[in-house]
């Protein structure tokens, strides 16, 4: 029994839920989708075999790999910035007590 309480508290901690800045772990979370979203894009095949069967480079599926990648990308920028600008409202807050 005092182990499940344990156990919430470590998958917790990793990404600080429930605590005083969850937005932090909220912007971990979105940080780490967006660089699964990059790895898949990049793994994607570009390529088609045509009619002589010969692979060759699909435009359109290497705007669809650009798109994914540059989608991705801003999704980084959005979590490693959720992550990053979490407590500054406490921090600037407490300057201006000073």
């Amino acid at each position: 029994m005092n182990s499940v309480p344990r156990l919430i508290e470590m998958i917790k901690s990793p990404f600080n839920l429930g605590g005083e800045k969850p937005v932090r772990g909220l912007g971990i979370l979105v940080l780490v989708l967006g660089v699964i979203g990059i790895m898949l894009a990049l793994n994607m095949d570009t390529s088609v075999i045509n009619s002589a069967g010969a692979r060759v480079n699909d435009l359109n599926l290497m705007a669809d790999r650009q798109l994914y990648i540059l989608a991705a990308g801003a999704i980084i920028i959005a979590g490693t910035l959720m992550a990053a600008l979490s407590g500054i409202r406490k921090k600037l807050a407490s300057l201006d007590k000073h």
